[in-house]
């Protein structure tokens, strides 16, 4: 069994050594230089030792990386988006802050439910399907916005669900 997977090992390495090789033809071919200070590297694994190796693209070698942001979407190389909740609940508490800051006088319910909606929820809910809030962890970190919120909202102490029906708002989590 151990054969097999070093095996595999050493197949998955050539094909990525094969990648890199037909990079390097493709550049050559369409007279572009691959920027590779813009290429990261990021061994996808649970394991608690991966294969470690160099890799290069036209003789530079490429930066390993744990965590990489693409389409606004942080991606731990375990898989775990516990990083991407905390930036993500993180700036939808500084956007919640700035807009309690600059309305401060606001008295109308439904302007301030459309701030909310326009502006707080979207950062909530931007690509939840690809990494899916389900952990209790998660849940509970974009509850605390939305609770925020409906407290600002509704300038009341009610219960949660209470402000959510009173502002005809779903939960975060039941809005998926």
């Amino acid at each position: 069994m151990l054969m097999t997977v070093k095996c595999i090992g050493l197949l998955v390495l050539k094909k990525i050594c094969l990648l890199f090789k037909v990079t390097d033809k493709i550049s050559d071919w369409c007279k572009m230089r691959i920027n590779t200070k813009k290429c990261k590297i990021m061994r996808i694994t649970r394991k608690k030792s991966p294969l470690v190796g160099e890799y290069n693209i036209e003789g530079q070698p490429l930066e390993s990386v744990n965590v990489y942001k693409d389409l606004r979407l942080f991606t731990a190389s375990n898989l775990s988006w516990n990083q991407h909740v905390d930036k993500i609940t993180a700036k939808a508490n500084r956007v919640l802050g700035l807009v309690k800051r600059t309305c401060r006088d606001l008295k109308d319910i439904d302007t301030m439910k459309t701030l909310y909606c326009s502006l707080v929820r979207p950062l909530l809910e931007y690509s939840c399907e690809t990494w899916n809030p389900h952990t209790q962890r998660t849940i509970d970190k974009f509850k605390a916005v939305q609770r925020r919120a409906t407290r600002w909202i509704t300038k009341s102490d009610d219960d949660y669900d209470l402000r959510l029906s009173k502002l005809k708002l779903l939960s975060i989590f039941n809005r998926r």
